[in-house]
């Protein structure tokens, strides 16, 4: 009699502590004291901090509590600009979105669409009116996209660290066909460059002494076009034919 005593206590207990519990729940995510007034955005240089709470679908007032995290970071990571986010909470009214974009370098046709890609020339979301970034087209061999993917890697290096005299942004666009030829046109001097494939590197190493011996002899303004295959240089220019 005493045992079954004790279990009906215990039961009892926990059957009040039960309800205290989903009561203390239930106040916690409708309270108003803990209403959402603030959304701070760190990370963030592609998309505004208006359209990243878009995505995340926040609305002023709503519960912290009675918002799902794990939805937050759902909708943020799939819009295509984000890599990641770290979603948190800061009572009592503040949301915390600490965000990682990924960094478009090209872009690449889709179809008919042109799309914001990364340094290996994935898609990341289409070029819009309302964010513009002016970037180099960058078309890759279809049939061999992993191969010209490898030989971007070594391009963007050699552009990236200022082994070549010059930089990304001075380029209208970069073509790979088939691995064995990249090909680059230098806008402001209406340059075509041709670099071969294989032994990339070294070709880079190659037209850097090329284009500081055309700057010596002052006949760079008027080349249009630079080869560089097998460490060796093809040059044409404006009033002459290739020497």
């Amino acid at each position: 009699m005493l045992l079954l005593l004790q279990a009906l206590l215990v039961a009892g207990s926990l059957a009040v502590l039960s309800l205290g519990l989903l009561a203390g729940y239930r106040w916690v995510t409708t309270t108003p004291l803990l209403a959402l007034e603030r959304i701070e955005i760190q990370g963030n240089e592609a998309l505004s901090d208006r359209r990243i709470q878009e995505i995340a679908g926040l609305v002023r007032g709503e519960n912290l509590f009675a918002l799902n995290m794990s939805r937050i970071e759902r909708r943020l990571t799939s819009s295509g600009w984000i890599d990641s986010v770290l979603v948190r909470r800061s009572l009592p009214d503040t949301m915390l979105l600490k965000v990682e974009e990924k960094k478009p370098v090209f872009w690449i046709k889709r179809g008919e669409a042109i799309y914001y890609a990364d340094k290996r020339g994935r898609p990341i979301a289409p070029v819009r009116t309302g964010l513009f970034i002016s970037l180099p087209f960058l078309r890759l061999d279809k049939r061999a996209r992993e191969q010209s993917r490898e030989k971007l890697k070594v391009l963007l290096s050699g552009l990236q660290n200022r082994s070549l005299p010059f930089t990304r942004d001075r380029l209208a666009w970069v073509r790979f066909f088939s691995g064995e030829i990249v090909e680059m046109y230098h806008m402001d001097r209406s340059l075509r460059i041709c670099l071969g494939g294989e032994s990339l590197q070294k070709n880079l190493s190659f037209l850097a002494a090329v284009w500081k011996d055309l700057r010596k002899r002052q006949e760079l303004e008027r080349t249009r076009r630079i080869l560089v295959y097998g460490a060796r240089g093809w040059v044409k220019q404006d009033t002459e034919g290739p020497t």
